[in-house]
């Protein structure tokens, strides 16, 4: 049996320099901090998340994620 599975999730930030702050702090964003430097992958975040800047600064990012999961069903024989 297989599920499809879709999630939203809003992100908002009151300004980039916070936004640049949450999007650092994940597991994936140290990974390159310590691979590239800091400098570009503030750099990076930024370029990425200039189309989402509204007018009085905040950022909103949503977000949306699919997946699928999955179940298998072993059926036994009953020898009577």
């Amino acid at each position: 049996m297989v599920h499809n599975l879709r999630a939203g999730q809003l992100w908002f930030y009151p300004d980039a320099k916070i936004a640049l702050k949450g999007l650092s702090s994940s597991g994936v964003a140290e990974k390159a901090i310590m691979a590239v430097g800091q400098a570009a992958v503030d750099e990076a975040h930024a370029n990425a998340s200039a189309p989402y800047q509204n007018a009085e600064g905040s950022v909103r990012i949503e977000a949306k994620f699919r997946g699928a999961s999955g179940t298998t069903f072993l059926r036994r024989a009953r020898i009577v």
